[in-house]
C-alpha cells in the first residue's frame, strides 16, 4: 500500500510540475511563488513521499521557477520531519504492543 502511495505521489507531482513550468513559459517573470492549490498539493504530496516528490518539484523547477524550487524544497523538509514525528512514536507503539502481546 505504501508503495502504491509513494508511486502515486510521484506521478501526481511530476503532472503538476509539468504543467507549471508549461504555464510559465507564457511570461518573462522567473519569481512566480506558489499559490495555494499548488502549496496544499506540495504538502500533501510531500507528506506521502517526501523525497520522491519534493525531488520532483525541486529539479522540475529550479530552472525555469528558481523561487517555487525553493518553496518547494522547504515544504518537502518540513513534511519529512513532520512525518518522522508522527510515525516514529506510531512505530513504538506498534512494537510495545507486539512486544506485551
Amino acid at each position: 500500500m505504501t508503495g502504491i502511495l509513494m508511486v502515486a505521489a510521484f506521478i501526481v507531482s511530476f503532472i503538476i510540475m509539468r504543467r507549471s513550468v508549461t504555464a510559465s513559459r507564457n511570461t518573462e517573470n522567473r519569481e512566480i511563488l506558489l499559490n495555494q492549490s499548488e502549496k496544499i498539493w506540495v504538502w500533501v504530496l510531500c507528506f506521502l513521499s517526501p523525497i520522491l516528490a519534493g525531488g520532483v518539484f525541486y529539479y522540475g523547477w529550479r530552472t525555469p521557477l528558481p523561487e517555487k524550487a525553493e518553496q518547494a524544497n522547504k515544504i518537502s523538509w518540513m513534511a519529512f520531519f513532520l512525518r518522522l514525528v508522527v510515525e516514529i512514536p506510531l512505530l513504538v507503539a506498534v512494537f510495545m504492543a507486539k512486544k506485551h502481546s
